[in-house]
């Protein structure tokens, strides 16, 4: 039986020792390169917190501006409202009394009614006038006495009406100086800042996924290296021996 030669042994043993290191190598590559990607990940996921804070802040002044814009487009159209509701009222009230005014024609409808009848007694005809009297008096009094009632309201609808004609000026003034200042100022700086926020988000995502190329072919190379040396048999040529 043939002894074993210890020179062979010793040759097994160094090739089985290079092949553990290279696999520890191995390891240790792509140990580093998992480090790598989990901290590029972290950077990854900080920066994209911070350029979603300032997305949803750019929104948010958006969208104020446009409900403070709405608010008063919604004042504006209430003032409108109240404006033309007055200024109808105030229109009516001036027909009214603009339409006639008292001439006590009631009283005046008595006495012809009194003189074309047939002739009667001194007493009757007294007794009728006065009655006439009366009723035309009662009636003038309360025709002016309405007269002026309308007069006031019309004067008071008057006032109401230039109240709401000044009210609906003054949001008026108010909403296009804010619309002026959302669409001639505001929204540019805002669309300026979201170009300039996706523009940064490109460069940034350019620059992330070069920095993954590169790691990942470093440690294609790294592996390659520890298993095909460029001066040396590599780990096929562990095996074989």
């Amino acid at each position: 039986m043939d002894r074993p030669n210890p020179g062979h042994q010793s040759t097994q043993q160094a090739s089985w020792q290079r092949l553990v290191e290279s696999h520890e190598t191995l390891a240790s590559n792509r140990m580093k390169f998992s480090i790598t990607l989990s901290e590029m990940s972290d950077f990854l996921s900080n920066y994209v917190k911070s350029k979603e804070a300032i997305r949803r802040k750019l929104r948010d002044t958006e969208q104020r501006y446009q409900k403070a814009i709405e608010e008063s487009e919604s004042l504006l159209e209430k003032a409108r409202a109240k404006y033309e509701v007055q200024c109808t009222e105030w229109e009516r009230l001036l027909l009214k009394t603009g339409g006639g005014k008292p001439d006590g024609a009631f009283a005046s409808a008595a006495t012809s009614a009194s003189g074309a009848t047939h002739s009667t007694t001194s007493s009757a005809m007294t007794k009728t006038k006065n009655v006439s009297n009366a009723v035309s008096g009662i009636f003038s009094k309360h025709k002016g006495s309405t007269q002026e009632s309308l007069e006031r309201l019309g004067q008071e609808a008057g006032v109401k009406a230039k109240v709401a004609n000044e009210a609906y000026k003054r949001l008026l003034q108010q909403t296009n100086s804010m619309r002026r200042d959302f669409y001639d100022v505001q929204l540019p700086k805002i669309l300026a800042s979201v170009m300039g926020l996706i523009e940064e988000v490109d460069q940034f995502l350019k620059f992330s996924l070069g920095k993954y190329a590169y790691t990942y072919e470093s440690a294609i190379l790294a592996d390659a290296i520890t298993l095909k040396p460029m001066d040396g048999a590599g780990m096929p040529g562990m095996v074989e021996m």
